[in-house]
């Protein structure tokens, strides 16, 4: 059989004006929540025309191709519903929230400073003793201790310790490192590094810090068991970390996996810690005599969130 070729452009117009023959479809779109994108998407072309955000009426003449009807919001999984052939287009969109590429809770410790021993006949010799609170929370140092000897401000958070020292003297007063000590919540003693000590060499000896009469020193203090060389991996290089003094992050991830399933269980356990103690003990020498002065911190409370993305 043979075509002529007048009823061959009459064949390719019909076909191709099939797309114009559906009747127009109305309806309107919502979603929860709303305010998602909407297009029209044609999955065998792969176009998409956007025509608005929900809450928002819609209308389509469709052709020979499936379309689709797709809905976006950022940080929800996007839906798409099949265009019926007949009928309205009324449709309901229940975006679902995307699972967050990490999850990381923290626990922020709010510590006091309760207590302080001193050697016996300390009063006698330094004077009675003053603890007191800095009241400008912008402040770096959150807590005073005061005697005659020594005026020492403190800051004191699950992962640091660190102290200005102010030497009230007309001597000079050594701080002997090797004697000083970090004891934990449970009471054990740990050997302690301070500022300007390589991790490799926290094991070694450590010169005194001496602090000239009537001068100020600043340092920090961090037990040196607490320090460990965390080996590398296909995903990062090793690194040196530090243990905090109590539970204080949980971090979820692709590939890490942490401890606590949720928010709820991590700070059950992190507000466990509310009571107890952490302790420095700060060796003061002057003209050949070693003062131990023990500083007590209490954590007072545990204030807990969660970050997600």
């Amino acid at each position: 059989m043979r075509f002529s070729k007048s009823a061959f452009i009459i064949a390719v117009v019909l076909i191709s004006g099939c797309a114009t023959l559906n009747p127009k479809q109305e309806g309107y779109i919502t979603s929860s929540p709303s305010g998602a994108k909407i297009s029209f998407y044609e999955e065998a072309t792969k176009k998409t025309n956007f025509i608005g955000t929900t809450p928002n009426n819609a209308w389509v003449k469709q052709g020979i191709f499936d379309t689709w009807l797709l809905a976006e919001l950022g940080g929800y999984e996007s839906e798409k519903w099949l265009i019926p052939k007949k009928g309205t287009i009324d449709h309901h969109f229940v975006l679902q929230k995307k699972a967050p590429d990490y999850t990381y809770y923290s626990a922020k410790y709010k510590l006091s400073l309760s207590k302080v021993e001193r050697p016996e006949k300390a009063t006698s010799r330094y004077g009675k003793q003053k603890i007191d609170t800095i009241p400008d929370s912008d402040n770096k140092y959150r807590y005073i201790f005061e005697d005659d000897l020594v005026k020492i401000l403190w800051a004191v958070n699950s992962r640091t310790i660190a102290f200005s020292i102010q030497n009230k003297t007309i001597h000079s007063i050594k701080i002997p490192w090797d004697e000083a000590a970090f004891i934990d919540e449970k009471g054990s003693s740990h050997r302690v590094m301070h500022s300007g000590v390589k991790y490799t060499d926290r094991a070694s000896p450590q010169a005194p810090s001496i602090i000239a009469r009537k001068a100020s020193i600043e340092d920090i203090v961090f037990p040196t068991d607490y320090v460990k060389w965390e080996e590398g991996s296909r995903y990062s290089a090793g690194k040196w970390g530090e243990k905090p003094f109590f539970l204080d992050n949980d971090f979820h991830g692709k590939v890490l996996k942490g401890i606590y399933s949720t928010l709820s269980s991590f700070e059950e356990d992190a507000k466990s810690n509310i009571g107890k103690t952490i302790q420095v003990l700060l060796p003061l020498q002057i003209e050949d005599i070693v003062n131990d002065y023990i500083f007590t911190f209490t954590v007072d409370d545990v204030l807990c969130s969660e970050k997600a993305e």
